[in-house]
């Protein structure tokens, strides 16, 4: 039997919404919201070239962890369904090709996705036309605060919240100071709650990405942005003075400087090097917020010069640990065989001594010994104190559940005798 030949897909022609639909697409829930942001600013809609419409700088953050499957996606979307939002525009001029007078180009506001999937459709000959149509372009002249003002709400709107924690703590942070600039001249808490109504995440997670990123030490700040850091433990570091922040940052700088000679590749096992260096931050941070619980400052105080003093004791270990390594690379393949050899053997010495353990001895144990840790915490004990009824609800819950099962293998394992 002979091979079909697939069917040619006919080109999509797609109309432009009606002014009806533009108005009420553009009067949405979302959109009421930041109808504040819009008061004095007109539009009208009109059909745009491809070629005229130029990508928002200030975007860019947004599109950060797009993907090329993302826009994909979203092409074989409006390529089925056409394009259900419009884009929002604001004109600009520009010099022409030559260089001689200049010409009319808009600007992105709102829709670089589907600007993107567009002119993805359009390139592959899914679309007979060049034509965006119904955009809506911003007839007002806004200042640079406005425009931002107005993507930045978009965005953070459209995009349901962001995955990313440092691209939603820049964001949130930056269209706060946005709204305190003419000509909204909004007070930092009228800014605040504004930003709390239109973004989708909860009130407390947009309150600690506002104090992270506004009081966070910007050594430390550098460090969490470039994931060097955790989210939750930069947490901790906020709720220090910047004086003692400064002093927890220079221990980190100098951490992070020495050569663990780690494997770059995904899923390989950390040096000997690397483990040493993450036994050193977490003991460093659990020292750290054990100095919290106290009282009087100048409790505190000496709690972290005490932990900063065995912070240094381990960074001189791990110093002349990577020294040595160092050395032994000058030396010849055989040295660095003997460190390898070494490190190997311990790693087969933890190992084998996993090995033989029963699902109880590997699993239940480690759990048993990290709620034991728990209790003894005086950290977690007053973290108690400030756990809602819900949580404490669900904890519960969690804990009955988990005695049940552990009581019902107990049993299994008794009759077994």
């Amino acid at each position: 039997m002979a091979m079909k030949t697939a069917p040619k897909r006919k080109l999509v022609s797609m109309d432009a919404p009606s002014r009806e639909a533009v108005r009420k697409g553009n009067d949405n829930d979302a959109a009421g919201k930041t109808g504040l942001l819009e008061n004095g600013v007109d539009s009208k809609i009109m059909d745009i070239c491809i070629d005229d419409i130029r990508l928002n700088p200030d975007n860019a953050i947004f599109v950060e962890n797009d993907t090329e499957e993302d826009i994909n996606n979203l092409a074989y979307d409006i390529e089925k369904n056409g394009l259900l939002h419009n884009l929002v525009v604001f004109e600009v001029t520009e010099k022409n090709a030559e260089g001689r007078g200049e010409k009319r180009a808009y600007m992105l506001l709102s829709g670089e996705r589907r600007y993107k999937a567009i002119k993805k459709l359009y390139e592959r000959g899914k679309f007979t036309y060049k034509t965006i149509k119904g955009c809506r372009v911003i007839t007002t002249r806004m200042n640079e605060t406005q425009k931002k003002a107005l993507l930045y709400s978009a965005n953070l709107q459209v995009r349901g919240g962001f995955s990313d924690e440092s691209i939603r703590r820049k964001v949130v942070g930056e269209f706060v100071k946005c709204l305190q600039q003419a000509p909204y001249n909004m007070t930092e808490a009228e800014a605040k709650r504004f930003t709390k109504e239109i973004a989708p995440d909860k009130t407390k997670t947009l309150n600690k990405d506002l104090r992270i990123e506004n009081d966070l030490n910007r050594d430390l700040l550098q460090m969490l942005d470039q994931r060097l850091l955790g989210r939750s433990e930069c947490e901790i570091y906020v709720r220090f003075t910047p004086e003692q922040q400064q002093k927890i940052a220079e221990q980190y700088k100098k951490l992070l400087k020495i050569d663990c000679h780690g494997e770059e590749r995904a899923n390989t096992p950390k040096s000997h090097l690397e483990e040493k260096r993450d036994d050193i931050h977490n003991a460093f941070l659990e020292d750290l917020k054990d100095s919290l619980l106290e009282k009087y400052m100048r409790d505190t105080d000496a709690k972290i010069d005490a932990a900063c003093a065995k912070f240094e004791k381990g960074y001189a270990e791990l110093l002349a640990m990577s020294e040595a390594y160092e050395a032994a690379l000058i030396s010849g393949n055989e040295a660095v065989a003997e460190i390898k050899k070494e490190e190997t053997l311990k790693r087969k010495e933890t190992n084998a001594s996993a090995e033989g353990k029963t699902f109880v001895q590997k699993n239940v144990k480690a759990v048993a010994e990290k709620i034991g840790r728990k209790i003894e915490s005086r950290s977690y004990q007053k973290g108690l104190k400030d756990m809602t009824r819900e949580a404490r609800l669900q904890d519960i819950e969690a804990l009955d559940d988990l005695i049940e099962k552990a009581t019902r293998l107990r049993q299994m394992i008794e009759e077994q005798h």
